[in-house]
């Protein structure tokens, strides 16, 4: 097993030596004015297709649109483009609209704004409808009165309201997503300045912004498509920011005074799960001792240098709405795990371990831990547009590994929604089922937490999940740049970044 790791260890070094001798594209050296004025900024997160109507959780989605809410990373709800909002009864809500704020291009946001934004996405099937699907008819009710009603009691109603953003009807009506993508229009603390493909994006400040002014002038997005390129690139100081770095970056910018590296949880698990539904895992005492075999600890030390949060027998991580202090997962023991692998007739069935190729060298390691519990496992990695279909519809695989990430709703139903998903879905548990169904219709919030934490028990005993631990997120800033938070998984404000 040792060896297992230290070689693991060993291909991350090798990636992040080859990186060094990479050059960043699409670099820029235009910096008018004082050198205070701009903040660039590289990240491994696709900045993508710009239409808010196609995207979910992203840095530019957040900057330069506006919701009626937003969700802290604490879960409570603060108001955006509404100042309050009522529950008429358990399936309608009122929005109350803050007057007086206008688009980029200078035009009001009225209530047909706000209704367009979300009627546009459920009758195209956007990206963005997916987030609101219990939502049965959005309304207005007068000038600065929005409602919003679902089919049944939805407790992340205001969750999900907050990830939609409001454009301008008209404007988005006329052109399209895709043009509108090219010169997309906001309420947002930025407003976009140019746009260079999926590659690089420059905003700046809106000085008409509804609330506070953004503090520096000028921000530019860069992409990265690896992650230890955009390490090389902040090192040689062409960007002032580094967004998601590989963990390899702790040790690679560690020692630098010039250089704030943070690390943290971000909300981001990897979910191995098993297939309960058939072969050697349809038995859950197979199951409890594969999770038996794994070494989570050893994980963490290895891949992620000691910052990885252990997933602790649940979904979701410390610190989600529904974690439970009392679920625990099964204590690491080899011996234990072998013998009830033989027990179980199990002992040398071959088993697919599948998921994405970004994750092969934590697939392998755990290939190897179940290997010495007496499975037979192959290492399936995937190309992207695969691993999303098994993630999107369920996978034939033995275990796959699903990832998910909590933020956005900083809640549970975030990552137990994944485990039954899709027409090939890996658990088909009636139980399951019955006590999941149970706390996504529960409006108050202690008795909500309470079934979440049932669901969860059950989760637990039946051993669906392979526990391993949520991948740290790691960032870094020159200096001279202060004012960021990396809280917010995928996803930076830049309201309040400056530099010196």
């Amino acid at each position: 097993m040792k060896n297992t790791l230290k070689r693991s260890l060993a291909a991350l070094a090798v990636g992040a030596t080859l990186a060094g001798a990479l050059t960043a594209c699409g670099g820029s050296d235009e910096n008018s004015g004082s050198a205070a004025d701009l903040i660039k900024v590289g990240t491994t997160i696709s900045l993508g297709q710009i239409d808010p109507m196609a995207m979910q959780y992203k840095t530019i989605q957040h900057n330069v649109f506006d919701g009626l809410v937003r969700v802290t990373p604490t879960g409570e709800v603060e108001g955006r483009l509404a100042t309050e909002w009522t529950r008429v009864d358990d399936t309608t809500v009122d929005f109350t609209l803050r007057e007086g704020v206008k688009f980029h291009d200078g035009t009001d946001v009225t209530v047909e704004d706000v209704v367009y934004s979300f009627n546009e996405p459920k009758e195209n099937a956007t990206l963005a409808s997916t987030l609101i699907m219990t939502i049965t008819g959005v309304e207005a009710v007068d000038e600065k009165t929005v409602r919003i009603t679902t089919a049944s009691p939805d407790p992340l109603l205001l969750k999900s309201v907050g990830q939609i953003s409001i454009v301008p009807a008209k404007v988005y009506e006329a052109k399209g997503g895709v043009e509108f993508a090219k010169a997309p229009i906001g309420t947002g603390p930025y407003k976009v300045a140019t746009i260079d493909g999926d590659q690089k994006v420059t905003l700046e400040v809106n000085d008409d912004f509804w609330g506070e002014k953004a503090k520096t002038p000028k921000v530019e997005l860069q992409y990265f498509a690896d992650g230890n390129a955009l390490a090389t690139a902040f090192e040689s100081g062409q960007v002032d920011v580094a967004h998601e770095l590989p963990p390899t970056a702790l040790k690679t910018l560690e020692g630098n005074d010039d250089f704030v590296v943070k690390s943290g949880y971000a909300g981001n698990q990897n979910m191995i799960t098993f297939n309960s539904t058939k072969g050697v895992f349809k038995d859950e005492a197979v199951r409890e001792a594969a999770n038996k075999a794994i070494d989570a600890q050893g994980l963490i030390e290895a891949l992620t240098y000691g910052q990885g949060l252990l997933e602790d027998g649940q979904l979701p991580i410390d610190g989600i709405f529904g974690y439970s202090a009392d679920i625990k997962r099964p204590a690491y023991d080899a011996a234990a795990a072998k013998a009830a692998v033989k027990k179980a007739g199990a002992e040398g069935a071959k088993i697919v371990i599948a998921g994405p190729s970004l994750y092969k060298p934590l697939l392998e390691v755990v290939a190897a831990q179940l290997s010495e519990a007496g499975f037979k496992p192959v290492v399936d990695s995937l190309e992207t547009s695969v691993w999303l279909d098994g993630l999107r519809n369920g996978s034939n695989a033995d275990v796959f590994y699903k990832g998910v990430s909590d933020m956005g709703f900083f809640d549970a139903d975030r990552s137990l929604s994944q485990l039954a998903r899709g027409e090939k879905a890996m658990v088909k548990d009636a139980k399951y089922s019955e006590l999941y169904a149970a706390q996504r219709t529960e409006l108050d919030e202690t008795k909500r937490e309470q079934a979440i934490q049932a669901v969860s028990e059950y989760v637990a005993d039946k051993d669906f999940v392979l526990w391993t631990y949520g991948r740290p997120s790691v960032n870094a800033t020159i200096d001279e740049v202060s004012g960021l938070t990396f809280d917010n998984g995928l996803m930076l404000l830049l309201d309040d970044a400056v530099k010196k």
